[in-house]
């Protein structure tokens, strides 16, 4: 949606409100917490532990996309 669509920040958020969707801690979302999770590498399957390296989680998503997130995020 971020990457492939016209869609910002702000739309997710509120996409993800009307469609009842909450954060993890139960909240609604708001454009700053839609780009923490957007920056968030743990998605791909890494781990920052001083460096980064792979972890033992599987990824719900590619390091390309994620790479593209972040090239469109710092736009």
């Amino acid at each position: 949606m971020f990457v492939y669509q016209d869609i910002g920040l702000n739309r997710i958020a509120t996409i993800l409100n009307q469609e009842g969707i909450k954060t993890k801690n139960g909240n609604k979302w708001y454009s700053r917490t839609t780009r923490l999770l957007l920056e968030c590498e743990t998605l791909t399957g890494m781990v920052k532990n001083g460096s980064v390296e792979p972890g033992i989680h599987k990824a719900i998503i590619s390091r390309s996309l994620w790479g593209k997130a972040q090239k469109k995020l710092s736009a």
